[in-house]
């Protein structure tokens, strides 16, 4: 290999000895593209055979869903009048029966509402039940209660809180409940001291 410039003798190894370090670097970076496009290839093989693995089982499966003639729909009662419509309510299917959403609730406050103006001679004709659910949240007092004890060296050992119980006097419930309905109120409000 012979320079094609003219350079002083002593920088001449230099200069080789960099040209073979580039050709090296060239040579293994060849190599590694080669290497690559290999698994390029393998994964494009890979690809296109699981490509027609897909169409094979999306056929099948049109087969295999194919309906067998068409779908019998009947005819609309839109146009019917209601006491044809309700002999085709005897035909229900068993089970098919509402039932009340109520019967597994208990009643555990009864309230009677008088109505605000009552006429003289109208008579009692019973109730009319309208059912409300509630949530009942009440204080839950925790104690407790820390043995201690000292040893022989005069070294005082106390029993530890359970580590949801380690940030104050309020209980992990309350504070998440706070914090929950709290927060998003300050900022909606806009206080610019409050940050969620």
């Amino acid at each position: 290999m012979s320079p094609t410039l003219s350079l002083p003798e002593k920088f001449q190894p230099v200069l080789y000895s960099e040209v073979e370090r580039l050709q090296n670097i060239v040579r293994r970076q060849q190599e590694q593209i080669s290497v690559q496009q290999q698994i390029i290839d393998r994964l494009e093989q890979r690809l296109k055979k699981q490509g027609e693995r897909v169409e094979q089982l999306e056929a099948e499966l049109k087969v295999q869903k194919k309906l067998k003639g068409q779908p019998k729909i009947p005819v609309s009662r839109l146009n019917e009048s209601k006491t044809a419509a309700a002999e085709g309510e005897e035909k229900k299917h068993p089970g098919s029966t509402k039932r009340s959403k109520k019967l597994g609730f208990g009643c555990y406050e009864e309230k009677i509402i008088q109505p605000d103006e009552i006429p003289e001679k109208a008579k009692f004709n019973g109730y009319r039940d309208y059912d409300v659910q509630e949530l009942n949240l009440e204080c839950h007092h925790i104690r407790f209660r820390l043995v201690e004890y000292i040893s022989e060296a005069g070294i005082t050992i106390v029993g530890e809180l359970p580590s949801e119980y380690r940030y104050g006097h309020y209980g992990p419930l309350l504070v998440g409940y706070i914090i929950y309905h709290y927060l998003p109120a300050l900022s909606v409000s806009g206080d610019p001291t409050v940050t969620p």
